[in-house]
């Protein structure tokens, strides 16, 4: 019932003067459907000016949609540039969602997935970290901990803190109901509640 159209787009173009050169190449398939259209592109730039010592290369792959006046996109940049003597190099991504997966058993296995400045992850191994806010939801633990005789837990869901030495079975436990500490096995002081001792 609508105007429709469909095309394929290709650009190739090139220049060469004495101090500049220009390569640029365009792909792209475009379908209309009245003011709405998709869109899929792939664009490749690589230009170099000997006066002015700069360089720059740009690999663009882009999805688009525009819908009802809105523009939706999705895409993936891949750029180098030479600035001032200097080289910079730039990966950069663009979505509302983001999904990885690992072909593990022939099947596809989301191990992260990122949503609205979300990251969430099935395991990670992080050296060192610089945390401003952490809300734990289940437990962190030490990877060496025993209940009751080395390493720490926080436990949330318990409301619990437990850790110990490993040696002699000294440690601190705390809960909600108070403070206990153990010295050579021993329960040393309580503090908080004392029922049942």
């Amino acid at each position: 019932s609508g105007a429709m159209k469909a095309e394929i787009i290709e650009v190739r173009n090139y220049t060469v003067t004495e101090t500049t050169a220009l390569a640029e190449k365009l792909d792209a398939v475009k379908v209309t459907a009245d003011d709405s259209f998709a869109m899929a592109q792939n664009s490749i730039r690589a230009q170099w000016d000997m006066a002015a010592g700069e360089a720059s290369v740009v690999h663009d792959m882009k999805v688009r949609i525009r819908y009802n006046g809105e523009d939706y996109s999705a895409g993936m940049v891949i750029g180098a540039e030479l600035k001032g003597g200097q080289v910079s190099t730039l990966i950069g991504f663009n979505a509302q969602q983001f999904a990885f997966y690992n072909p593990v058993k022939k099947s596809m296995d989301l191990f992260m997935y990122m949503k609205d400045g979300q990251v969430f992850m099935r395991e990670a191994f992080i050296n060192q970290a610089w945390l401003n806010s952490v809300v734990v939801t289940d437990k962190m633990e030490s990877e060496n901990y025993v209940p009751g005789k080395q390493g720490f837990i926080l436990d949330a869901k318990a409301n619990k803190f437990e850790f110990f030495d490993g040696t002699t079975t000294n440690g601190t436990g705390i809960t909600a109901g108070g403070i206990k500490v153990y010295d050579n096995n021993r329960l040393t002081v309580i503090i908080g509640d004392i029922s049942g001792y």
